[in-house]
Order: C-alpha cells, then sequence, then structure tokens
C-alpha cells in the first residue's frame, strides 16, 4: 500500500473549492485534511442557446500517493477514491433555440519517476445530460482505476489521482451542477492505492 501524502484542489473560481480548510492561494487550496475534500461545479445561461455558451473548465481534486518499490519491473497502481454526491441537469430544447444540459466527473491516474511523468490515463466515472432533460441524482461510489508502469528498485514514485466535475449548460433557461460538496453526505474521499508487481 502506498501513503497518502496530500492533495491539491484547483478551481477556475475559488467558490467551488473554498469550503475546504487549509492553505490557500488563488484559485486553489492545500487541504489540511486530504482525506476528505469538497469540490463543485454549476453552469447556468440566460442567452438564447445557439450561440450563447457557459462553461470553462472545472474544479479538479488532486490526491498525491508516495511510494518506494522495492523490485524492478512492471507495477500495478490501483486507487480506490470515494465519490459522493449529487446532480442536477435541467435543458427544455426545441427546434430554434439550442438547449443542452451535461455534467461529467472524469478521474484519471499518472505516475511519476526518475523526472518523467508516465502519461495520463482517464477513467469515466459519470456522464449525464442532453436537450430535453430534467433530471436528479445522486453518486455514490468507489471507482477503483487501475494503472500498469515500469519502475525501478528503491527510487522514489509518486501517483497522482484526479478527479474532476465538469457541468456545461447552454440556451436560456438551461441548469447543470455536479455537487460534491454541498452537506455531510458529498465529498471526495482517496481510500487507498495499492502498488505492486
Amino acid at each position: 500500500m502506498a501513503t497518502l501524502y496530500g492533495a491539491t484542489l484547483l478551481a477556475p473560481v475559488m467558490d467551488r473549492i473554498d469550503s475546504n480548510e487549509g492553505e490557500r492561494g488563488n484559485p486553489w487550496v492545500l487541504p489540511w485534511n486530504p482525506g476528505r475534500v469538497d469540490i463543485w461545479d454549476r453552469s447556468s445561461n440566460g442567452g438564447w442557446g445557439c450561440w450563447a455558451v457557459a462553461s470553462g473548465p472545472g474544479p479538479r481534486a488532486i490526491f498525491w500517493y508516495y511510494v518506494v518499490p522495492q523490485s524492478s519491473g512492471q507495477w500495478w497502481f490501483w486507487a480506490y477514491t470515494g465519490v459522493h454526491g449529487f446532480y442536477i441537469v435541467r435543458a427544455d430544447d426545441s427546434w430554434y433555440n439550442c438547449k443542452t444540459a451535461k455534467v461529467r466527473i472524469t478521474g484519471s491516474m499518472d505516475v511519476w519517476q526518475t523526472g518523467h511523468w508516465f502519461g495520463r490515463r482517464d477513467f469515466p466515472v459519470l456522464s449525464e445530460g442532453g436537450d430535453n432533460i430534467n433530471r436528479y441524482g445522486r453518486i455514490d461510489t468507489t471507482p477503483w482505476f487501475q494503472y500498469p508502469g515500469p519502475v525501478g528498485a528503491d527510487d522514489p514514485v509518486w501517483v497522482k489521482v484526479t478527479i474532476e466535475l465538469d457541468a456545461f449548460a447552454n440556451g436560456g433557461g438551461a441548469y447543470a451542477e455536479v455537487n460534491c460538496s454541498e452537506g455531510n453526505g458529498n465529498y471526495l474521499e482517496p481510500i487507498l492505492l495499492i502498488a505492486g508487481p
């Protein structure tokens, strides 16, 4: 098992991550408790749908793990991360207004050793949306992400596990929200990283 070293929270605007206590910059937080973090994203648009777009990069939580392999060769890294939250997607499209609403949660992993990243691998966690949609739902899952990589013995390895949230709404009255922050039951939790040959 690898040790959770810390977490980094990044967002386009501070309010998406500001409920986390920790060292702050703009717009980032290094949480004092990296074992449970809160992030959320929302999008709404008051313009006409076919040209009015309200979107941008969503917030992300990066969990950092540290391990020193005892042997060289192909190793596997399995990350388990609890994702608890809710989502809302609303859009009432017709032939003339191009309304849409979407939410997405994506996990990714990357491994670093001796000055080189091995390359990011993405894992879909949630994807909901559409043109004519009015849906509220929950996500309570503990996905595991799997990453193989060739490592050398006795050299430190950093494993980066990222959870990204993205909400997109287009057109007047369209609304999208994905929330792993509000209330006691909505959060991200890095549970475990197993590493071995």
